[in-house]
């Protein structure tokens, strides 16, 4: 409990999180390997911090994977850039300079830091510094966000930069809470809605499955149980409504979350929801 309380709230693990999955890539990764990226929550925040650090790093030789210390403080500059010069000479020097195929994230949340008033200082300076919007060297951004998630520091952290040349991102909402999404419950007809997005979304990067396995597991029902309870520790930190279509890149609802919306049966109209399809004025884009 009290690791998901601290984890959650003040992002403590990311950075080992991040060391350990970079060096994952930097022992196994050979050329002409593509990199799919995937994560939920504190994970989808782990995996685009990542992306990041490969994006201004690349990933290491073998042979320099002492200067992994380096990479990470050239990470942590705010004031260099990618594109700067002090950046390309380290991944030229030392680095192997890739592309990630497929970034794929279950409602990233990474505000990182407690969101009461005196004690959000506490942590936001420590991890202020992560790059969790998508560059130009991820070819392909999938993110699965939840609608009806009101924990006040589980603020979605949305993509809102622009498309690259050949790049495809969808971010697409869906009905439930966190763990409606990204999975978690015992009843998971609606987190399995959200899975078997991103399975499609990966199969069409190229991305190799089990199809019997994943029939087996993935039984997505767009009329299955909300999971909306608020633990207390949380409902002390406040709640808050999101916004859909915010200035978020290529957002849209996805198809069953209009069903159920539009159900005589479900009850199921959220004030996000409907506002959102209000201003679209008609059903909302396709997913």
């Amino acid at each position: 409990m009290l690791d998901r309380l601290t984890g959650g709230a003040f992002g403590n693990g990311l950075e080992q999180n991040i060391s350990d999955c970079y060096h994952f890539l930097l022992h196994n990764y050979a050329e002409g390997d593509e990199i799919f990226l995937f994560g939920f929550s504190r994970g989808a925040y782990t995996v685009r911090s990542l992306a990041g650090l490969v994006r201004k790093c690349g990933i290491l030789r073998k042979a320099h994977a002492n200067r992994f210390r380096d990479a990470h403080a050239l990470y942590r500059r705010s004031d260099i850039h990618p594109d700067d010069e002090a950046a390309k000479k380290f991944r030229e020097d030392h680095s192997r300079i890739v592309e990630i195929t497929c970034l794929g994230v279950w409602d990233t949340v990474g505000a990182l830091g407690i969101p009461v008033s005196g004690l959000r200082r506490l942590t936001k300076g420590k991890h202020q510094f992560h790059d969790v919007e998508l560059s130009r060297f991820v070819r392909n951004g999938f993110h699965a966000i939840s609608i009806d998630e009101r924990r006040k520091a589980f603020a979605p952290s949305i993509w809102a930069n622009k498309v690259k040349a050949g790049q495809r991102v969808e971010q697409v909402w869906f009905a439930g809470a966190h763990t409606d999404i990204g999975g978690g419950n015992r009843s998971s007809g609606l987190s399995d809605i959200a899975l078997d997005w991103m399975a499609g979304k990966a199969a069409f990067c190229g991305l190799a499955f089990d199809v019997a396995y994943l029939k087996d597991i993935c039984h997505p029902d767009g009329n299955g149980p909300l999971h909306l309870r608020i633990p207390w520790f949380y409902r002390f930190l406040g709640s808050f409504k999101r916004r859909l279509g915010r200035g978020g890149l290529n957002e849209s609802v996805h198809p069953e979350a209009i069903a159920r919306y539009r159900s005589p049966t479900m009850a199921y109209h959220p004030e996000n929801l409907t506002a959102y399809l209000s201003e679209q004025g008609d059903n909302g884009p396709a997913a």
